[in-house]
């Protein structure tokens, strides 16, 4: 997608929606250390995006709206990593 958006391919409004869904994600600290192990494998110019996303520090909502724990538990699975427990890392 970010090559799409570089040659012109994707419009600003569909580039934005990539970058809100990113931006969710991002969010998460699980996330984050996924991308500090990783990020060696893109290019500079990508990791700049990414990392500008990051540093806004969003708060994590992709998963708000989801009792995850609740549908964990439903179907006898382990417990949900505090990264993806409703509301984000501060529910320790």
């Amino acid at each position: 997608m970010y090559y799409a958006r570089c040659e012109g391919i994707l419009t600003p409004e569909l580039w934005g929606e990539i970058e809100r869904t990113m931006s969710d994600f991002l969010a998460y600290d699980g996330v984050h250390q996924w991308w500090e192990t990783r990020k060696h494998w893109h290019t500079e110019k990508f990791r700049d995006i990414i990392d500008a996303i990051i540093a806004k520090g969003d708060k994590p909502t992709a998963y708000a709206t989801y009792d995850l724990s609740a549908i964990a538990k439903q179907n006898d699975l382990p417990p949900l990593p505090n990264w993806l427990r409703r509301g984000g890392p501060e529910n320790k």
